[in-house]
């Protein structure tokens, strides 16, 4: 096989890996990744509006003071959110 021939190969396989892959398994409930998460500390939720008054929701992990990390498409539209982290609501700004 050419060295062309096996970047292409490589390429298609990891290009169609990804299309198979992801985080929730839509054949379990929401409710076993919510309950599992609530075990840590470090996991909460993010939410709020966006410009056009709809409700955004994600989650979201404190990895320390001040720093949380959660999906771009969870926050690419809200102007106006808040966590809620080991019961607590707090205001964010971006």
């Amino acid at each position: 096989m050419n060295q062309f021939l096996k970047i292409a190969v490589g390429v298609v396989g990891c290009w169609a890996g990804a299309g198979l892959c992801g985080t929730i398994d839509p054949g379990v409930a929401d409710s076993k990744y919510l309950d599992y998460g609530a075990k840590f500390t470090c996991v909460g939720q993010i939410c709020g509006l966006d410009n056009k008054g709809r409700v955004g929701i994600g989650s979201c992990v404190a990895v320390r003071p001040k720093v949380i990390l959660t999906a771009a498409h969870v926050v690419d539209e809200l102007v106006i959110s808040h966590i809620h982290l080991n019961g607590k609501e707090i205001n964010i700004a971006k």
